[in-house]
């Protein structure tokens, strides 16, 4: 088999002031020689393009957590109604309404996160950066937050299932929590930060 030379990252700490003092961890990459495919170079290119910022973060990492929820969202789905078929509904009113409550709060701290850090171009498009700097940091973390958040909405479909609204849990309804949960969880893998939210129209 061909030879095929590809390389893994080996991650060091950097330091800066601006004015206080930042510490990040970085990467360089090492080449090596292994058997060429076609589906090793696949592999190697979605594993070096990570976003070396958020690679660390909870449930970035590794998509077990995501596929867990994912799997577990789809059991509530279908065994959620025949679960709640002959038991009584229980009272969800005021744990709604702090739901609820909880999800503007959220939302807008998201929404203010987005303003304050906006990119410094277009709002139209933005290049992708992997530059640590605070302004983009911020704007990663906010994100990475959003992807979250659309975990916590898989919640809208447990208040169904508890209140036995089955006719609104429709395949669109689901489709929708479990594309955006995965949409974002690539998002935030690969371009978190302004490009995530704007668009691209520049090279990394």
């Amino acid at each position: 088999m061909v030879p095929c030379t590809v390389s893994y990252r080996v991650p060091y700490t950097v330091s800066y002031r601006v004015p206080y003092t930042v510490s990040y961890t970085v990467s360089y990459r090492v080449p090596y020689t292994v058997p060429c495919t076609v589906s090793y170079r696949l592999l190697d290119g979605l594993i070096q393009r990570r976003d070396p910022r958020t690679r660390d973060y909870l449930m970035q990492a590794s998509p077990v957590p995501l596929g867990i929820a994912l799997a577990a969202y789809l059991v509530l789905v279908g065994y959620g109604p025949r679960f709640m078929k002959n038991r009584p509904t229980p009272p969800l009113r005021l744990t709604m309404m702090l739901y609820n409550i909880g999800q503007v709060i959220l939302s807008g701290y998201m929404m203010w996160e987005f303003l304050a850090s906006r990119p410094r171009h277009s709002w139209a498009c933005a290049p992708v950066e992997v530059t640590p700097d605070p302004v983009s940091l911020r704007l990663v973390n906010a994100c990475w937050l959003f992807h979250v958040s659309k975990l916590v909405d898989f919640l809208d479909t447990v208040f169904l299932v508890l209140k036995k609204d089955n006719k609104r849990m429709t395949y669109l309804h689901v489709y929708h929590h479990g594309s955006m949960a995965s949409g974002w969880w690539i998002c935030t893998l690969y371009l978190p930060g302004a490009v995530g939210f704007h668009g691209n129209c520049g090279k990394r």
